[in-house]
């Protein structure tokens, strides 16, 4: 495997133990299904991982189809208990009750679950951005001293606009590119590595950070 990718790993890993080492009942729900679904991807990487060295050719696009509905439902979940804005969250129900009738219809009748499914990648990571950008916002014109550095929500919410803002118009069109441009596959692929370990990375701090903040207007 490529040094990038045993980096990547690495600082997948980071988030996920990081994040069962702080896991306490204490913790808020949302931070708590963050935390779960770390260990879920990186057993799912280092298996794709595993199967792509292993067996040339081996198709682990069913597993990363998968994992797209979990990664943007717990997501969602996430910015819908730190979102203020009463509208915004009734917004973020619906996408929570329409995203896995999309994503059915997309994987089984639009795609195949053995292809990738740009238009699942497309929907859910603008919709998360701008969940993310959202809760920035609300963050950044908050009438309270907020320290950022102790955000654990922030950093979490950073990582998220760094990964898919960079990823999104990619991983919107791969399908295009791997067919007409194979050849730039590699470097953009180089590019999602380092995006993941930006982004997971981040998440690793957040979990650290002593203490969350969900801001409250009186």
């Amino acid at each position: 495997m490529p040094i990038l990718t045993y980096i990547y790993l690495a600082s997948l890993a980071a988030a996920a133990i990081t994040g069962l080492l702080k896991f306490r009942s204490s913790l808020p729900v949302h931070l708590k299904g963050i935390i779960l679904m770390m260990p879920y991807i990186l057993l799912v990487e280092i298996g794709a991982a595993f199967f792509r060295n292993l067996i040339k050719g081996q198709n682990v696009l069913p597993q990363y189809n998968i994992i797209l509905l979990i990664e943007f439902l717990v997501y969602a979940c996430f910015f819908k208990e730190i979102i203020i804005s009463v509208w915004i969250k009734k917004i973020i129900t619906l996408f929570m009750i329409l995203f896995p009738a999309f994503w059915y219809i997309s994987v089984f009748f639009i795609f195949k679950i053995t292809e990738w499914n740009s238009y699942i990648f497309l929907v859910g990571g603008t919709f998360t951005i701008m969940w993310a950008l959202i809760y920035c916002y609300q963050l950044l014109t908050s009438i309270e001293n907020v320290s950022l550095s102790s955000c654990g929500e922030f950093w979490i919410a950073l990582g998220i606009i760094i990964f898919y803002s960079c990823q999104v118009p990619f991983m919107g069109i791969y399908n295009f590119l791997i067919v007409n441009y194979p050849s730039l596959i590699m470097n953009f692929q180089v590019g999602l590595q380092v995006t993941n370990i930006i982004m997971y990375s981040l998440f690793t701090y957040a979990f650290l950070c002593k203490k969350t903040i969900i801001m409250k207007y009186s």
